[in-house]
């Protein structure tokens, strides 16, 4: 299948109505990573616009290098350069991690979150399908950033539990809103 100039290669995931691929440039054969929604969901749209802005402010500093953002008929998709590796969860799924090259994948996957940081954005969805990692290189790219939140533009309210962004299972405490209450 091919869309925006790509030749989708591998289906990396699917959530919901959200699609990830692997796949190569019909121009160039460069390697790309594309977020594919259908244009009818606006809440994909607007997260896949926010990741698309929270990604040219990071410049590729911690998150694949931005590409752009394309419609195409029925869809939209977030093209990213695809720097190799994989999700953490498939390099994890089913093999265990020496100490030796834990300790590189989580170097790397801490300067990867410093450069979020030092941007002045937090991730809010850090899972380990929001992880890439490159084990030889040792290097991490953290993506899934559609619920990030710019430090300075961060409102500190409670919101009901259904209005959760990200995932239960990976969410900090203080993400909720639900600390320091009986």
């Amino acid at each position: 299948m091919q869309l925006f100039g790509v030749d989708l290669r591998e289906l990396v995931r699917e959530e919901g109505d959200l699609s990830v691929y692997r796949g190569v440039t019909l121009v160039d054969s460069r390697s790309v990573v594309l977020k594919v929604a259908p244009i009818s969901s606006r809440r994909r749209i607007a997260e896949l616009r926010h990741e698309q802005r929270i990604a040219q402010r990071l410049s590729g500093h911690g998150t694949l290098p931005l590409w752009g953002l394309h419609s195409e008929a029925d869809r939209i998709g977030l093209l990213l350069e695809d720097l190799g590796g994989l999700p953490l969860g498939q390099l994890t799924a089913g093999a265990a991690v020496g100490v030796g090259p834990f300790l590189q994948l989580a170097r790397g996957i801490c300067g990867a979150l410093a450069s979020l940081h030092a941007a002045g954005i937090v991730h809010k969805n850090l899972s380990p399908r929001s992880i890439w990692v490159h084990p030889e290189r040792s290097t991490a790219w953290l993506l899934d950033l559609g619920i990030a939140s710019v430090l300075a533009q961060e409102a500190s309210v409670y919101r009901a539990g259904s209005e959760l962004a990200g995932q239960l299972a990976y969410m900090a405490p203080e993400q909720t809103g639900r600390m320091n209450r009986s």
